[in-house]
């Protein structure tokens, strides 16, 4: 009786070792700052610009009528 309950102590304490390491989150790749878009690399543009966003009559109403 005693040798069963150490090797499932044992196969326990194995299985939770492996759950453990399977769900560990990998480090990050590093990645090189490199320029991802079209044409020659430049400067980000930082400025904030107004726009607005028209939208019909009969596509706004039903959306007040949610609440």
């Amino acid at each position: 009786m005693g040798l069963c309950k150490w090797i499932l102590i044992s196969l326990l304490i194995g299985i939770g070792y492996l759950a453990y390491e399977s769900m560990k989150v990998p480090p990050l790749p590093h990645l090189p700052d490199t320029y991802w878009g079209k044409g020659q690399p430049r400067p980000d543009d930082v400025g904030i610009y107004p726009f607005t966003v028209n939208v019909s009559e009969s596509v706004s109403i039903p959306i007040f009528h949610l609440g």
